[in-house]
């Protein structure tokens, strides 16, 4: 890269399915460590003391008058693991693993307009 390119230049060589892809890769990593380091959520309140912990790590990161690319990826990775740790941990996992008592429930209904 020339001294007169930007870094956002480097990202116009891939996709933007690519870039998905590399980002999701790299959620599902950290997702997975987390997940073996510290299992689990064990409620929605601790779902979202970690996640809110996490986006208050970015937001100073954020925040910094010299911005770290790297810290601010770190922690927005962060974040959307912990976000997909929710998802899991909190409502599918309650939804779709279900005792054998239990019936197996429809997956949720889309509502346009939010309602």
């Amino acid at each position: 890269m020339s001294n007169n390119e930007s870094s956002s230049d480097v990202s116009k060589t891939y996709t933007d399915a690519e870039l998905f892809d590399i980002a999701m890769s790299l959620i599902r990593d950290e997702l997975e460590g987390a997940t073996r380091k510290f299992g689990n959520f064990a409620s929605a309140h601790e779902g979202y003391a970690v996640i809110k912990e996490e986006l208050d790590e970015l937001w100073e990161e954020v925040r910094r008058k010299n911005k770290n690319t790297f810290a601010m990826t770190t922690e927005s990775i962060q974040v959307a693991a912990m976000g997909a740790r929710f998802l899991v941990d909190v409502i599918l996992r309650k939804t779709y693993v279900l005792n054998d008592s239990e019936q197996t429930p429809a997956p949720p209904a889309h509502e346009p307009d939010g309602t």
